[in-house]
Formats: C-alpha cells, sequence, structure tokens
C-alpha cells in the first residue's frame, strides 16, 4: 500500500518525554492517521462547476492530476470520460457531439460519453471513464483508476 510517512517525527521527538507504555499507543494513532490521509487523497473529488453552469448538451473539461476529463451533460445525466483518443492521444472535445457519443476531430472515432467505449474506427481501445456525483448543486468528478 502507498501511504504517507507512518514513523511521524512529532512520535520519535516525544518518546524521550513519554511513559515507556505510551509509545506504541502513540505510533499507532500515527500510522491510523497516515493511513486515513491515503485513503482521503485517494478519493479526491475534484470540483467542476455548479450544475446550473453546465446546461443539457454542454460539457467542461477538467485537470484531475495531470489527467483531463471531459464532463458532460447528457439531459440532465452526467458524465466524464478521459478527454484523450486512444487513437492518437489527442483531445476529442474539439470534435462533435452527437447523441451520447463524442467524434475524434481528427479522424472520426467514434467514443461514448456514457462509457468511454470506442465505437469506431480508428479507435480500438475505450478511453477512461471517470465517477461523476453532484453535492450541493455542484458537479464533482474523480479518477479513480488508482484506487
Amino acid at each position: 500500500m502507498r501511504g504517507y510517512n507512518c514513523s511521524a517525527p512529532f512520535v520519535e521527538q516525544a518518546s524521550c518525554s513519554l511513559e515507556p507504555q505510551l509509545l506504541p499507543l502513540l505510533r499507532s494513532a500515527a500510522h491510523f492517521t497516515s493511513s486515513l490521509l491515503w485513503l482521503v487523497h485517494m478519493s479526491d473529488w475534484t470540483a467542476v462547476c455548479l450544475v446550473v453552469d453546465l446546461p443539457a448538451g454542454s460539457h467542461r473539461v477538467v485537470d484531475l492530476d495531470g489527467a483531463q476529463a471531459a464532463v458532460f451533460n447528457l439531459n440532465g445525466e452526467f458524465y466524464a470520460i478521459e478527454d484523450v483518443c486512444t487513437h492518437d492521444g489527442g483531445i476529442l472535445t474539439g470534435g462533435p457531439v452527437e447523441g451520447d457519443c463524442i467524434v475524434c476531430p481528427r479522424h472520426g472515432a467514434r467514443f461514448s460519453i456514457k462509457t468511454g467505449e470506442a465505437l469506431s474506427a480508428p479507435a480500438f481501445e475505450p478511453t477512461a471513464k471517470f465517477p461523476v456525483r453532484i453535492v450541493d448543486g455542484e458537479v464533482q468528478v474523480r479518477d479513480d483508476r488508482w484506487d
């Protein structure tokens, strides 16, 4: 498991003034805290915009730690896929949206906005799909590929 430093410096610095029986408990608490930080980091949601700012038929692109996510409103349902054509690595959002598909502006490959599935050549591999949620009227997305 990747995580944060479980041997927090304050544990070692405090050890000279604490009763020996408290050290294991303090070290355990430091490990628990670092584990929680890891979980929070892995489930970070990124705010895209308010629901009212993403009307039906529109999209926004947001950065998710280096990955570009295209977030779409299809008739009041929100979907997010990676903004990359798996055929040539270019962006998809320069192309037209046709129903629940987006067409790559360079070579015409079609991708499902709902699933990321590649629907036509020259692309054969899907683009990543990201979870989307609405919290207090705000559209949020996250990259869950590394969970």
